[in-house]
């Protein structure tokens, strides 16, 4: 449980780190992003591979067309709904959502810039190891399997 704690704040205080208004749109911001997720996917893989459950953690899980046909959809009308409903145009939210624009830097300049690019993709990639292999592996462990996704899911969420 202890490296659990310790991987939510080092990335929460991660994040508060990085998104500070002076690193906006620079590449500090990214370096800053992307530092926290550095030190814990190493320790992810290393103490996944320890306990022998790094591929097994990993691995895609599959499941019924269906499910993969339905679960994009849904989500696209729940990302527009909690849009109109928690970032209203307008409120002061929705300025907040453009802060978050802002501090990545030009949208333009990312998608040109493939080592931009690359950093935001590795980071992305970071976190699977970390959240959904680690974290998961120790919550599952000492809540099961069922209440270690949710509190993981919880976790991430509070620290993102």
């Amino acid at each position: 449980m202890t490296s659990v704690a310790l991987v939510f704040v080092l990335v929460t205080a991660g994040y508060a780190w990085a998104f500070q208004p002076s690193v906006a749109g620079t590449m500090e911001f990214l370096l800053r992003f992307a530092a926290p997720h550095a030190v814990l996917v190493a320790y992810a893989i290393r103490v996944l591979s320890r306990d022998g459950v790094l591929f097994e953690r990993l691995k895609p899980r599959w499941g019924g067309l269906s499910l993969g046909v339905v679960t994009p959809f849904v989500l696209l009308m729940a990302s527009w709904a909690a849009r109109a409903t928690l970032a209203p145009q307008g409120s002061e939210r929705q300025t907040w959502l453009w802060l978050v624009y802002l501090q990545l830097g030009d949208p333009e300049q990312i998608q040109r810039s493939i080592v931009l690019s690359s950093m935001l993709f590795l980071i992305a990639f970071a976190e699977e190891p970390v959240w959904r292999g680690h974290v998961v592996h120790e919550l599952s462990e000492r809540f099961g399997a069922r209440r270690g996704w949710m509190f993981a899911a919880l976790l991430y969420s509070l620290a993102s």
